[in-house]
Order: C-alpha cells, then structure tokens, then sequence
C-alpha cells in the first residue's frame, strides 16, 4: 500500500520492486535496523499510522531541504512528532473508557523502555496508592488493581510484552490478542509511545 503511493508521487517509479521503491525514498537502515522494520514498529499496524509517520517524515525533510533518500537524521526529528501526535490520538481514542489516560500514561516518562513485571507491578502499584500522580479524571486508576491497570495499558497498545526467550521478540495486543499477560515477565513500552515519553533503553 504505502509503496503505491510512493511510487505513484514520483515519477519513472510504477515498475519498480516495493523494495527498490521504498528505499528509493529511505535509508536502508535507521539505528541499525532495517528502515522498514524501524518504522512500521512505530505503528499498531494501522495504515493511516505508517501514512502519518511518512507524511511526517517527507514535512521534516522538505522544511530542512533534504533530499532523496530522506536522512536518518530527519527520520528520527519526525519520529518526535509523530509519537506524540499518535500519543494525543489514543488519548483521544480512549477519553470516555479511561479519562485522563494521557496523566496516566505520563507516569512513564523518562522510564526504562523495557521493563520486567516485578518494575512494571510497582510502577502500577505507585500509580493506584497515588504515589505517581495522575489526573483527577483518571481517579479510576485507585479503584482497580495492578493487574487489571496492566491489562488496560496492555489493551490499548501502550505495552508490549515478551512471549519467547528470542532478544526482542516484543509483540502487541494487536498481534496476539488472546494473549494473558499475567504470565509476562518482561514488557516494553511500545516504540510509538517511546519516544515522545523519552523512555531510556537500558
């Protein structure tokens, strides 16, 4: 999908390879990771994310006058602003079920990226003793217990979780829906989120 419209906003394009066509506009890799794979793990797999994360990229890019193939540089500048568009977007998403998720969600910040449940369970559990604050809005955050807090970060794509002994093998509710997590030892904060949140990889 994406490469179509690569390949349709630029000329001498349409018979060409998705993969000729996409790196005909990105880098081979970002931080080491394959561009493709580094972006689309900022998405909850939904297409208008991978286009906003794109469009972002290409505004970055034009107002520092970089050419094609955009630069790693300008890559990681948009990813800023795409994570907290996409941020405010699932606060947005969820302000009926969970009031005041963005309070809850900020308690994260500048946290390690990956956590194991014992981190995860107290971070929780600081959250609902009011130890973290949040919002008058979130109040329900006291009314529930960690593992239920923990299912509802998990539901809405806010926290990855490690089913195999495999290094970063992180997958998302959107991935494994059935998934119980009660069983996770270890979870991550999901890259779209990361950044904005200035979660630390340590």
């Amino acid at each position: 999908m994406i490469t179509k419209r690569i390949s349709s906003s630029l000329s001498g394009h349409l018979d060409k390879a998705k993969d000729e066509i996409w790196y005909s506009v990105m880098p081979e890799y970002i931080k080491g990771i394959d561009s493709f794979e580094y972006i689309i793990n900022r998405t909850l797999y939904r297409p208008r994310e991978l286009i906003q994360f794109c469009k972002q990229i290409q505004d970055v890019s034009i107002d520092k006058s970089v050419d094609l193939p955009f630069d790693e540089s300008s890559i990681i500048e948009a990813e800023g602003i795409y994570s907290k568009n996409r941020f405010d977007d699932i606060v947005a998403e969820y302000r009926f079920q969970h009031p005041g998720l963005d309070s809850v969600l900020e308690t994260f910040r500048g946290s390690k990226l990956t956590l194991n449940k014992d981190e995860l369970d107290l971070h929780c559990l600081k959250i609902s003793l009011g130890e973290l604050k949040v919002s008058e809005l979130a109040s329900w955050c006291n009314e529930i217990d960690i593992e239920n807090l923990k299912d509802i970060l998990w539901k809405i794509g806010f926290l990855k979780s490690k089913t195999t002994n495999q290094e970063n093998n992180f997958v998302g509710v959107y991935e494994v829906r059935s998934l119980n997590i009660r069983n996770i030892e270890q979870f991550q904060i999901h890259n779209m989120f990361s950044s904005y949140l200035n979660c630390l990889e340590y």
